[in-house]
């Protein structure tokens, strides 16, 4: 005989009520999980500062304290990786919008330098304008021919 059959209409109930408390709380073990890992990196990044940013990748862990899981010490070095790649975007972004100041200036300095050198310098000759070409003529249709 199936599972199923053998619940009752209210029997369905118990068992959702159940499963939904099951499923709470294994969210909230995953949460906690995280939170504690997301702690010892946090702690585990800060011991690991140096005032050197551009060190090698596989520079060895400082050698007070415990060391690390490798697993840790991976997360590190990609967090590390992240982090150092976010910060040259924003640098980049900084460095594009001074470039766009930099070229309106320039293009600014251009055009003022054009409209004082119009007043002095002679305009050169406007080249001949050439008559414009007629198409060619139609050609006529083809005629089919007679069977």
């Amino acid at each position: 005989m199936p599972f199923t059959s053998q619940l009752e209409q209210g029997d369905w109930l118990i068992v959702a009520g159940w499963l939904c408390l099951v499923c709470a709380l294994s969210l909230y073990g995953i949460g906690l999980l995280l939170h504690n890992v997301r702690r010892r990196l946090t702690a585990a990044r800060a011991r690991d500062r140096s005032p050197a940013p551009s060190q090698d990748r596989d520079r060895p862990l400082p050698a007070a304290g415990p060391s690390p899981p490798e697993t840790l010490r991976q997360w590190l070095l990609v967090t590390e990786i992240v982090e150092s790649r976010l910060a040259r975007v924003e640098a980049m972004a900084a460095w594009h919008a001074a470039a766009v100041i930099q070229v309106d200036a320039a293009e600014y300095a251009l055009g003022r330098l054009v409209e004082e050198c119009a007043a002095v310098v002679r305009r050169p000759p406007a080249p001949p304008v050439m008559p414009a070409q007629q198409p060619p003529a139609a050609r006529p249709e083809p005629t089919p021919l007679a069977a």
